[in-house]
């Protein structure tokens, strides 16, 4: 297969994905934007050379992981989950095992959850050029028709996606929960171990970094789940939570008005139920062509691709367009965020050669890991988290892994096809622009 032009989407594609929701275009940056390439250089000390280095050594833990299929000659892949983990090789390592949960995990099968409209993204991204997810889980979630393990295997397809984006994994992602309507019969359904699971991923399981929880609308109801889960939240997590209330000008103290629809004191124009009934069948297919996890299980990943980073056979990459509104799958960093990752990050060609090369040496040593640690791009995506430390990013990558293992039932024909009541109930907004 010949060389591609987007490698992080592990793919054929020849064009970048896009959406439109109304009047607004949705964009997939291939390359990182000047704030993520500054935070990509200050916190994750990325450079070229330890980029290569980390990809190296995750390359060799992952190739000694005899039953861990991933694609691992995709410099992009593994980027993402160095990202993910400030470039310590062995926390990517630990993030990425276990790929072989994502058995059936495709968004085409996961029809009934986009149905009800739960999910939608910010078309603006914020001051710091992060992408905005807002998540409505209040009176929009029919919890008797869609379960909260169904809400659950949502949300891990909308950041699957999201991580794939070079910007993202260096500047991460702001989500905004709306709990509006939220009662005691939606409450009982967070159950001690659902919530552990939920933290668990939240907190250690995903190879993109989510830099604040905003939540409005709360209630004594929300309290209630809030009191449970607070215990097993690490302090630096519970920072990132904020409670906002109905008080949406204490929401515009973090993000700014223009990012924010009208309905949350914000200056966007945006319908309640934006997407047609016509327009919803493609939400699934998009999301499929952009994460392709069938793809990830396939001896075809280790192919060179167009969008490795995608692991998929695409020959363009997928857009979602409503109305006027188009979601592009920005595939490189922009000049913003190759300065964040070159400040924040450590992220330099140096660096990030070296972090590459020493988290696959790492995963090589995993013997039960199978992992596409071939895949640069895939290494990067748990990098850029770890700061390119490899240990900590093959860490991580066997956390994302033994997490999968360990809930499988979660990830069990996780496909968007068989989620489209959750999709189209509204709950999970789309993932926009940053705020």
């Amino acid at each position: 297969m010949a060389s591609k032009k987007y490698p992080m989407l592990l793919s054929d594609l020849d064009e970048l994905p896009t959406g439109r929701l109304g009047v607004y275009e949705f964009y997939f940056d291939p390359t990182l934007c000047p704030i993520a390439k500054r935070v990509a250089e200050e916190e994750l000390k990325e450079t070229e050379e330890k980029k290569q280095k980390c990809i190296e050594e995750l390359r060799k833990l992952l190739e000694q992981e005899e039953n861990l299929v991933v694609p691992i000659d995709n410099v992009d892949w593994l980027i993402k989950f160095l990202r993910a983990r400030d470039y310590d090789v062995p926390d990517t390592f630990k993030l990425i095992k276990y790929s072989d949960i994502y058995k059936d995990f495709i968004p085409s099968k996961m029809t009934r959850l986009y149905e009800h409209q739960i999910f939608l993204g910010s078309p603006e991204k914020d001051d710091m050029g992060r992408r905005i997810l807002i998540l409505e889980v209040g009176k929009k979630w029919k919890h008797k028709i869609v379960s909260v393990k169904e809400l659950f295997r949502v949300c891990i397809l909308i950041m699957e996606a999201a991580s794939l984006e070079p910007n993202s994994q260096v500047l991460g992602t702001v989500v905004i929960v709306d709990v509006k309507g939220f009662n005691l019969a939606r409450a009982n359904k967070f159950t001690p171990q659902i919530l552990h699971m939920g933290i668990k991923w939240i907190q250690d399981c995903i190879p993109i970094k989510i830099k604040a929880f905003h939540v409005i609308n709360e209630n004594t109801f929300v309290d209630l789940v809030w009191n449970l889960a607070k215990p097993l939240l690490r302090p630096d997590f519970k920072k990132r939570i904020h409670f906002h209330g109905s008080d949406f000008g204490s929401l515009q103290k973090h993000i700014p008005a223009r990012c924010l629809f009208t309905y949350y004191g914000g200056t966007l124009e945006f319908p309640r139920n934006p997407y047609p009934r016509r327009t919803l069948g493609r939400i699934p297919l998009v999301i499929e062509g952009v994460l392709n996890i069938n793809c990830l299980l396939c001896d075809s990943i280790m192919s060179n691709k167009k969008y490795p980073m995608l692991l998929s056979n695409l020959d363009e990459i997928p857009t979602l367009k409503f109305g006027n509104y188009e979601l592009v799958f920005e595939s490189e960093l922009s000049d913003f965020s190759k300065e964040v990752a070159r400040t924040e990050l450590r992220e330099t060609d140096e660096v990030r050669k070296e972090a590459v090369w020493q988290l696959r040496k790492l995963l090589e040593d995993e013997c039960d890991l199978v992992t596409p640690f071939h895949n640069d791009f895939w290494l990067i995506k748990f990098l850029r988290p770890c700061k390119f430390y490899p240990e900590s990013a093959r860490d991580l990558i066997k956390c994302y892994y033994e997490f999968k293992e360990k809930y499988s039932v979660i990830y069990n024909n996780l496909l968007p096809s068989k989620l489209t009541r959750a999709f189209n109930g509204d709950i999970i907004k789309k993932p926009g622009t940053r705020k």
